[in-house]
């Protein structure tokens, strides 16, 4: 399992993971939950956004997910052009996820 992104969009944290089924032939699928959501025996019992943590509980077993380190030997990703959203000053930043980010 991976933790892919998290928001709080409309007030609502949930949480993207990446979960990995074990057998020949099964590919990764990314799940959406929010706190409190059960699927597949995955549930999100809490989000930390200042530790950019996840609690989860699989099956009976709580644990909490974070981000993959990058690899510091890989090379940089490209530059991104300029756009979005800009924040308003004061207000906490909104935390965006992109689809179909790899894992």
């Amino acid at each position: 399992m991976k933790l892919a992104g998290f928001t709080d969009l409309l007030g609502r944290k949930r949480a993207f993971l990446v979960l990995t089924e074990q057998g020949p032939n099964k590919q990764p699928k990314t799940k959406a939950l929010h706190e409190g959501e059960r699927e597949s025996g995955v549930e999100i019992v809490s989000i930390d956004f200042k530790a950019k943590t996840v609690k989860v509980n699989n099956n009976g077993t709580v644990t909490n997910v974070g981000f993959a380190k990058l690899d510091q030997t890989a090379a940089p990703p490209a530059a991104m052009g300029a756009g979005g959203v800009p924040g308003v000053l004061g207000q906490p930043p909104v935390h965006r996820v992109l689809p179909n980010m790899p894992g």
